[in-house]
C-alpha cells in the first residue's frame, strides 16, 4: 500500500512538472530586448527529421566510386537492406562476403543478384559466410576463419538485426528468448554477436585501414 502510494505521488509530480512547463512555455512573454529562449518543446520540434535533413545529402548509389579491387562483409545480406547493399557494392566491383545463418536463403539472393547484375552486363564477385550472430561460440570461430582467409578486409557493414520477441510458455508466462550462451536473444544477436565478429577480424581491418 505504502508502495502504490509513493507510485501515484511520484505520478501526480511528473504529470504537474509537465504541465508547468506546458504553461510557462505558452504563456511566457519576453520583453522586446531580452534573449528569447527556445522552450522544451520548440527545441525537440526542431530536432526532429524534415525534408531538409534528406535533402542535404547528395549520396546516392549512382554517385558510389569504382570498389575494384576492395573487398567487404555484410552482415545479414541476404535480404532487406543488407541484400541492396551486398548487391551495389558488387555491381561496383567489390569482392563481397554475404555473412547469413541460413545457407539456402543467402545462395538464393547471391542467384538473384548475379542474374540482375547479368541483365546489366555486369559480372560479380560474392560469396557466402554462415555465421549465427546469436551464438558467440560460433560467431567467434567464423571471424577467425574469415581473418585467416582474407588479405584484406576494406569494408566491413555490421547490419544483421532482429526483433525475436518472447516465448509463451504453458504457464502462460512470457519470457525473453535465450541464446545458447544465456543472453536475451534479441540483444545478443543485434550487438554482442557484432562485436566478437568484430573482434576477430579487426587486426586485417586496422591494416586495410577499412570502413566499418
Amino acid at each position: 500500500m505504502f508502495t502504490e502510494i509513493i507510485s501515484f505521488q511520484n505520478s501526480v509530480i511528473v504529470t504537474l512538472f509537465v504541465v508547468g512547463i506546458a504553461y510557462f512555455s505558452s504563456n511566457r512573454k519576453y520583453k522586446p530586448n531580452e534573449k528569447q529562449i527556445p522552450s522544451p518543446f520548440e527545441t525537440i520540434k526542431k530536432s526532429v527529421r524534415t525534408d531538409a535533413v534528406y535533402k542535404t545529402s547528395s549520396f546516392s548509389i549512382n554517385t558510389i566510386p569504382s570498389l575494384v579491387g576492395k573487398t567487404a562483409v555484410v552482415t545479414g545480406g541476404n535480404k532487406g537492406i543488407g541484400y541492396f547493399t551486398v548487391k551495389h557494392l558488387a555491381l561496383n566491383g567489390a569482392k563481397v562476403y554475404m555473412a547469413s545463418r541460413s545457407k539456402d536463403n543467402a545462395t538464393a539472393a547471391i542467384k538473384k543478384i548475379k542474374l540482375e547484375a547479368a541483365a546489366l552486363g555486369k559480372n560479380v564477385d560474392i560469396d557466402f559466410i554462415q555465421i549465427d550472430l546469436s551464438d558467440l561460440k560460433q560467431t567467434k570461430q567464423a571471424g577467425i576463419d574469415l581473418a585467416a582467409k582474407l588479405k584484406s578486409l576494406d569494408i566491413l557493414i555490421c547490419n544483421a538485426g532482429a526483433y525475436l520477441g518472447f516465448l509463451d510458455n504453458p504457464t502462460n508466462d512470457f519470457r525473453f528468448q535465450v541464446s545458447v550462451d544465456g543472453y536475451e536473444k534479441t540483444f545478443v544477436t543485434n550487438y554482442l554477436g557484432h562485436f566478437m565478429l568484430v573482434q576477430q577480424v579487426l587486426p586485417v581491418l586496422l591494416k586495410s585501414r577499412a570502413h566499418v
